[in-house]
Parts: structure tokens; C-alpha cells; sequence
């Protein structure tokens, strides 16, 4: 059974970490897209493609994304707590500091085996398909591109 402080740790972390993978991963997104808009743009190039491309990019980027939000989501999380004196309140009742910093830990342990996962597994199918996709629609715009440059 868990308790209702861990449960409020483990809310809060998740609330905080999703919300910056998500803000962050968006604006990278709209930063690639805005970049590449003529080359997704294609009459042939369906949305789901473009979808899978951005998924799979996902998988490419989470090894910095995910320790970075998970840093700065524990920083928000444990400085929310201090300012209320809940941390304080929670050592004086007699629940040890070791005992209150398990919930960052399972969820540092799971990111970790995510990670893992994603490397060992994910990441590879992935790169596969980033470098068909780009070799297909990137690759030819660069050509043009390039041989204007060269007249």
C-alpha cells in the first residue's frame, strides 16, 4: 500500500516531467518543421509518415531529454516542498530523509531502464527508419540546392 505523500511525490515529479519533455519536444518540432516546411510539404509524403519521423526523432533525442527533465523536475518538486516546510514536517514526524527520497529514486530507476530499453531496442529500429526517410525526402533537396550554388 502506498502512502499519500508518496503518491503526492510521484504526482507532482510526473506532472513536471511530462510537462517539459512536452514543451520542449514541441518546440523542437515546430523548430524542425518550420526548417524542413518545403520538403514536408511533398504532394507524395503522407502525415503519418511525418508523424513516425517526429516519433522517431523522439527516441533519437529522449537520452537528453529525459535526465534533464527528470534534474529539473526533482529540483521544482523537493524546492516547492522546502518552501511549504513540508520536507521539514514530514523529517520531524519521524520519517526518515532516506525513506522521503525513494519515490525520486523509482522513478530515476525507471528512467534509466527506459533508457536502457530504448538504446538496446527502440533507437536502433528507429535510426533505420530516420535514415530511410532522410535519404528519400532530405537528401534530393539538398541536391538541388546545392548544384544552384555550384553555378
Amino acid at each position: 500500500m502506498t502512502l499519500i505523500w508518496k503518491r503526492y511525490f510521484l504526482r507532482e515529479l510526473a506532472k513536471v516531467f511530462l510537462l517539459f519533455i512536452g514543451c520542449f519536444y514541441f518546440l523542437y518540432v515546430l523548430i524542425d518543421y518550420s526548417a524542413h516546411t518545403k520538403t514536408l510539404h511533398q504532394e507524395g509524403l503522407p502525415f503519418f509518415q511525418v508523424i513516425l519521423y517526429y516519433l522517431c526523432q523522439f527516441t533519437k533525442r529522449c537520452d537528453i531529454l529525459i535526465p534533464i527533465a527528470l534534474m529539473i523536475s526533482s529540483i521544482k518538486v523537493l524546492s516547492s516542498l522546502n518552501v511549504r516546510n513540508e520536507i521539514t514536517a514530514m523529517v520531524s514526524c519521524g520519517i526518515p530523509t532516506k525513506t522521503l527520497l525513494r519515490p525520486f529514486f523509482t522513478i530515476a530507476f525507471v528512467s534509466i531502464a527506459f533508457l536502457f530499453l530504448n538504446f538496446q531496442y527502440i533507437q536502433p529500429l528507429s535510426l533505420n527508419h530516420l535514415n530511410l526517410f532522410e535519404d528519400n525526402f532530405f537528401k534530393e533537396s539538398s541536391k538541388d540546392s546545392s548544384s544552384v550554388n555550384h553555378l
